[in-house]
């Protein structure tokens, strides 16, 4: 399994398109960065480092979308359109194991992209205006109408963004196997999380909407501590093992040849 892992990784590693994808987040974290240190130089006011960090870990999910649609076609979609599934598994491997390595592959893959934009952000304003830190201060606000937990620092922060964000991952991963097709992989998945996030606005069940990862996700830096940190773990960590397993059943009943 290592080997076929790292075999994944090197192949990975070679790709075109996930080395644009990195530059792409690269790019983004770097003009989130200078445009707000530009506009908190405008208005007078002074957005600290971790300020934006935390910002940024609780609206990206429709930017991720788009980086973690792209790499689970390059990752998934191509192997099924150049029939080099069906070659692996002719060479005596199992649909299990070859599955097993590109999922992990692929998360592991995905933690630069969905970490880049916030990390170089946090940089630029940080070295600009220091790396002062609501999170960490206990306030209640970090921006007007933008409201953050005092109960939640920024590593548990950090960790609840990385498994929502996972579970997108592995959502974008399910879709890959089910459509097989490069466009529709990228547009389901971006479409997805526009869908989920104008669905949730309407619906007035909060049961209903905290069922649904992405509006966990969405609302990641408004969680209150107490049990809305538990429901997020849950409903994403159920929707994580869901994902993948789905996309392993699609796998194991796929014709691959």
């Amino acid at each position: 399994m290592i080997q076929l892992i790292q075999a994944e990784c090197l192949k990975l590693s070679k790709s075109l398109g996930y080395k644009v994808l990195l530059l792409v987040a690269l790019g983004m974290g770097v003009l989130i960065g200078c445009a707000m240190v530009f506009l908190a130089g405008e208005t007078g006011s002074t957005l600290g480092g971790f300020d934006l960090y935390v910002q940024n870990l609780g609206g990206s999910s429709q930017f991720s979308s788009i980086l973690l649609s792209v790499l689970a076609a390059i990752v998934v979609c191509h192997e099924f359109n150049n029939r080099t599934f069906g070659m692996s598994l002719s060479g005596g491997l199992s649909r299990s194991k070859l599955w097993t390595a590109k999922v992990i592959t692929f998360l592991l893959a995905s933690i630069p992209l969905l970490f880049l934009m916030p990390v170089v952000s946090c940089l630029i304003a940080g070295f600009k205006n220091g790396f002062s830190s609501t999170a960490s201060n206990g306030l209640t606000e970090i921006a007007p109408g933008l409201s953050l937990a005092p109960s939640l620092g920024i590593p548990t922060l950090t960790l609840l963004y990385l498994l929502g964000s996972l579970t997108l991952a592995a959502f974008c991963l399910f879709l890959s196997s089910l459509i097989k097709n490069v466009g529709g992989t990228i547009g389901a998945g971006i479409g997805f999380v526009i869908l989920a996030q104008l669905g949730t606005a309407f619906i007035k069940n909060e049961t209903v909407k905290n069922l649904v990862f992405i509006h966990q996700l969405d609302n990641l830096i408004r969680l209150d501590g107490g049990k809305s940190v538990p429901l997020f773990i849950g409903v994403c960590g159920i929707s994580l093992v869901v994902f993948l397993m789905l996309s392993l059943l699609i796998v194991e009943k796929s014709d691959l040849k």
